[in-house]
């Protein structure tokens, strides 16, 4: 029996102050921002901390066969668990579930469990990451011995057959399929089902799983479908040869922190999956259980990643300080949770490791390699290797040192200052400084000694920016499979045109597919007047409230799956000086409808897979252009109207046209929640979308409005805020600006029924209400 354990806790502070919550919890997100916190703009300048978590329980009817669990999905911070003040367990990576057997410790009556959590030790992450209970908990109870380790593989799909296994030999097997029709049934072992439905990334058919014995039984959700790789078809499901349309997340949840609701993971991979992408890559720790339930549901694969780092430090007090003595737990952890997940297909140990250009580091990739496989031989193991980054560290450069014997204690705040970067953070910098000029040193003696080094320790050779020795590996090594693991948005023309070229270059996953808190400015472009606090590391082609921006557009007319786009850079910002950085190609957007900007300079990007491009301005045409890597640039003034795109092939036929409009009249704030009514489960949330349009209802960038937010009812404000990279603004401030016209309410359901209402007022004037039943 599983029950929910997230209700009513007591959250205690280092000042002596005290809450009740309920789970999943983010305390970072409510800590106040400082330019004088140890972690600086690796986490947009939130700090760590220590926090009590407290839960009074009553156990009542307890048989001395009964086995009592609490199953905690993931908690960011050093651990301990006290129940009744005895310790029953402790839990080091943030990112991984873990149980505590509370069999013993616990009495008849009441009980009270204490999760100390320690965040102090910063920076110990690259991004942002959330500080406590941030992943859901369940108590379990169950007999001592019970059903476990519960595994379902497709055998073969024709004809299509499953084999399941778990601890208890004389379980018997039920399989139901979407409509509630049993299918198949038996002992455990090999079962055929006939006319089964494939799962896919099109086809995301889900099956139940009853597997019993005379005391219980236990329900798994799970798809059909072949994984194969190889060198001659690289990656195929089901027999078809698969391309993977990639992007690269964090674990964050925008405005909400790094709290995983299950609706949010849920929201969050259907707008991935709406913008095109079939694949994600869970950069660069194991993702919640939850995201991997959408991604199953959903239809998107995932490449399941395990860590940023091995033993050699990226920042002070990172998981290098405890590898040795955990990797392996952690690793098992993983693997034996996702086995299940038809969505996972591949999986990665790590991120941008400079171990791999040593003797050391190569041996412990494929030991690690092949403790995976012994786990599961059924998915292809990677990693994601900066070639640069590791001739670089080969010649001593970026490597981190400690100043003095580490230990494990905070370090002093300091004001901020431009720490001397290493690792993945030094690679970020002088990608910054040198652009796409870096990636040619991928291409040197040096670079081809490290991939020779490392190549073999792999099931597919996964690089991080190493688009300019894809033609090199093609040519000299058919035999290795490839995998780009992180690239720039702006290099997909030529990445996608290699990966649909080759058998073996298997797909690409771009740097970010969705916008993230931490890493802060790394992609955001800053104009002159962008001073306050950096937050958001502004490199998703989706922002973090879930809009789509140009860079979207353009992968979609790379990966074919629209013919035209046009973006329009801010008309507001074109006077200002900007600062373009790395990790962003354009900050183009969507829109033609600048009132008030009349005259000034419009810079216009149409993307397209035609052969020439003409822009139209109300029936005039502004220019005719030839395609370049799927781009054209054009450059007007800014006049009300229609904007016109049109493409033709190389003999001036008429391939595509869209269009951009502007408005007219004052501007509105639209207000739209996602659900009409949440459930009383205090798991529930609802998005509402503010944003201002005009009278003909065309989203109106320019305009924003200062506004406040209060509800009333049983519901909380989870999370408020905007995507603006560059705010002084707190997510949990109930004062807000929008930004380019557009802010987000995330409202949490309460466990109580009840009508639930939101006020919303602006400083010009406006006032709004939102009604919703809580039931």
């Amino acid at each position: 029996m599983e029950l929910d354990f997230n209700r009513d806790w007591l959250l205690m502070k280092e000042d002596g102050s005290s809450c009740h919550v309920n789970l999943p919890h983010d305390a970072m997100i409510h800590e106040q921002r400082s330019f004088s916190n140890r972690n600086g703009d690796k986490t947009g300048f939130f700090p760590g901390g220590k926090y009590v978590y407290k839960k009074e329980f009553s156990l009542d009817s307890r048989s001395s066969d009964e086995q009592i669990i609490i199953h905690f999905n993931g908690v960011y911070g050093r651990t301990k668990l006290l129940l009744n003040g005895q310790n029953v367990g402790n839990h080091l990576y943030g990112y991984t579930p873990f149980d505590v057997d509370i069999t013993d410790a616990s009495v008849d009556g009441q009980n009270v469990l204490e999760v100390i959590v320690d965040n102090t030790l910063v920076p110990n992450t690259r991004w942002y990451s959330g500080s406590g209970i941030y992943r859901m908990v369940t108590l379990i109870r169950r007999d001592r011995t019970h059903i476990d380790d519960v595994r379902i593989n497709t055998v073969c799909i024709n004809p299509p057959t499953i084999h399941v296994s778990c601890n208890m030999k004389n379980a018997n097997v039920i399989i139901i399929d979407a409509d509630g029709k049993i299918v198949a049934e038996g002992p455990l072992g090999d079962l055929v089902i006939e006319n089964a439905n494939l799962w896919s990334s099109k086809t995301p058919y889900l099956y139940t799983c009853q597997i019993s014995t005379e005391s219980e039984y236990v329900e798994k959700k799970f798809g059909i479908r072949e994984l194969k790789w190889s060198s001659e078809k690289g990656l195929t499901i089901n027999g078809q040869v698969e391309k993977l349309r990639g992007g690269c997340i964090h674990h964050d949840n925008g405005v909400i922190g790094a709290c995983a609701f299950k609706d949010a993971e849920y929201r969050k991979v259907r707008i991935l999956k709406e913008a095109g992408y079939n694949a994600i890559r869970s950069s660069h720790n194991p993702c919640s259980e939850s995201l991997l339930d959408a991604c199953d549901e959903l239809g998107m694969y995932v490449l399941d990643e395990a860590f940023d780092g091995w033993y050699m430090p990226k920042n002070h007090h990172d998981y290098s300080r405890v590898f040795w003595d955990e990797y392996k737990s952690d690793l098992s952890t993983m693997v034996e949770r996702d086995y299940n997940h038809p969505s996972v297909i591949i999986y990665s140990i790590g991120n941008e490791v400079s171990e791999v250009g040593t003797e050391e580091g190569i041996k412990l990739a494929s030991e690690m390699t092949e403790f995976v496989r012994k786990l599961d031989s059924s998915r292809p193991v990677t990693c994601g290797i900066n070639i640069m980054l590791t001739v670089w560290a080969k010649q001593g450069m970026g490597i981190y040192r400690d100043e003095a014997e580490y230990v494990a204690e905070p370090l002093p705040e300091l004001d901020y200052v431009e720490e001397k970067k290493s690792g993945s953070a030094f690679f970020n910098a002088l990608a910054q400084k040198l652009g796409s000029l870096m990636s040619t040193q991928t291409k040197t003696k040096k670079a081809g000694v490290v991939v020779d080094g490392i190549a073999g320790s792999f099931d597919v050779l996964g690089l991080n920016y190493g688009q300019c020795r894809y033609d090199m590996e093609l040519k000299n090594h058919p035999e290795r499979i490839l995998l780009g693991t992180e690239t720039y948005i702006g290099d997909l023309a030529y990445n996608w045109s290699r990966v649909m070229s080759s058998n073996v270059l298997i797909g690409d996953f771009c740097w970010t597919a969705m916008d993230y808190i931490g890493e802060a400015g790394i992609g955001a472009w800053q104009y002159e007047s962008s001073k306050e606090m950096p937050l958001l590391a502004g490199s998703g082609a989706i922002d973090i409230l879930g809009n789509a921006d140009a860079q979207n557009g353009f992968q979609k007319v790379v990966w074919g799956l629209e013919d035209i786009y046009i973006g329009v850079r801010p008309v507001n910002m074109s006077s200002q000086k900007v600062l373009k950085k790395a990790w962003r190609f354009t900050d183009a957007i969507p829109s033609w409808n600048w009132p008030g900007y009349e005259g000034e300079k419009a810079h216009v990007e149409v993307y397209s897979n035609g052969s020439y491009v003409k822009l139209e301005l109300n029936g005039k045409t502004l220019g005719k252009k030839r395609v370049k890597g799927y781009r054209t640039d054009f450059v007007c003034k800014y006049d009300k109207g229609t904007l016109t795109a049109i493409s033709y092939d190389l003999l001036g036929k008429e391939l595509a046209r869209t269009v951009l409009s502007s408005g007219h009249g004052i501007s509105e704030l639209s207000v739209k929640a996602e659900k009409k009514n949440m459930k009383a489960n205090g798991q529930d949330l609802n998005y509402i979308i503010l944003e201002s349009i005009d009278e003909a209802g065309i989203w109106c960038p320019a305009d924003e409005k200062e506004l406040t937010v209060s509800i009333e009812g049983p519901a909380v404000i989870q999370g408020i805020g905007t995507a603006k990279p560059y705010s002084n603004r707190s997510f949990t401030d109930n004062a807000q600006k929008t930004y380019q016209g557009r802010c987000q309410i995330v409202i949490r359901s309460l466990y109580e029924p009840g009508e639930v209402t939101i006020h919303i007022k602006t400083a010009d004037g406006m006032d709004k209400t939102v009604r919703m039943d809580v039931m």
